[in-house]
């Protein structure tokens, strides 16, 4: 467990000791939410657009706009099983 202090900017800095625990790098990206009893969870993950070009078939063929997309994938990232 560690104590961390938040920013007047309200950042937050990850220790040095989670970060290589989860491999969090420099510029990776973090999904950051709340669980049903309040809990922030951190996870990384791979952002939508590390994704791009990949839905492109089944967005066209469905017709469904990106930000559904992004919505259905946040949803998605928020869900799965580490």
């Amino acid at each position: 467990m560690f104590l961390t202090k938040v920013t007047q900017k309200g950042q937050v800095t990850i220790p040095a000791k989670v970060r290589n625990q989860t491999n969090i790098n420099p510029n990776d990206t973090v999904l950051v939410y709340y669980d049903e009893s309040g809990n922030v969870i951190i996870k990384r993950v791979k952002t939508f657009f590390d994704l791009q070009g990949v839905f492109n078939k089944y967005a066209k063929k469905r017709k469904v706009s990106p930000k559904k997309m992004r919505k259905s994938f946040i949803k998605y990232l928020i869900t799965r099983k580490v």
